[in-house]
């Protein structure tokens, strides 16, 4: 029993490397038209950063323009003799609901935990004093609010918190 292999013929050989050259220019330019694609992507998505960056705080920042007009507006009012106590006070109030709705509309919120149960994810205990009445680890009096930002905390309240 011969186990002799066919060897083929060199024609066929030309005909096979053809095809297995032009499967190979395929794939290659395949390969360089994705790699342009992906540097192309890239370099949007750079762009996209560095716009983000450079240009998200515009809507905030538009927002608080009116809060500087509001301050200057108190500003200047306090340097006549028109000021009174009463309308200088009234001024800051109406800055500060204006500030308020500002931070509220772009998801920042108040932790004011005055009576609350301390919680050292959200308060910082700057000391502590006789509870009194109140139950122990009760927030008895808030030196700061803290505030989250889409309930992420942004700065923790500081608090004196009731003792054992």
């Amino acid at each position: 029993m011969s186990t002799e292999t066919a060897q083929p013929e060199p024609a066929e050989i030309d005909e096979n490397l053809s095809a297995a050259d032009i499967k190979y220019k395929q794939l290659e330019e395949e390969f360089l038209r994705f790699r342009a694609e992906t540097e192309n992507h890239r370099k949007r998505l750079f762009k996209d950063v560095e716009a983000a960056r450079k240009f998200g705080a515009e809507k905030l920042l538009a927002e608080l323009v009116p809060v500087a007009d509001t301050l200057e507006r108190g500003v200047e009012i306090a340097r006549t003799d028109k000021a009174t106590l009463e309308n200088l006070r009234e001024g800051k109030e109406a800055t500060l609901r204006i500030l308020h709705k500002i931070l509220e509309n772009n998801g920042v919120s108040t932790i004011d935990p005055l009576d609350q149960p301390f919680n050292p994810d959200l308060h910082q205990a700057m000391s502590t004093q006789p509870r009194g009445e109140k139950p122990a680890n009760t927030v008895l009096i808030v030196l700061q609010k803290g505030y989250l930002l889409n309930e992420r905390l942004i700065r923790p309240a500081l608090v004196i918190v009731a003792a054992d």
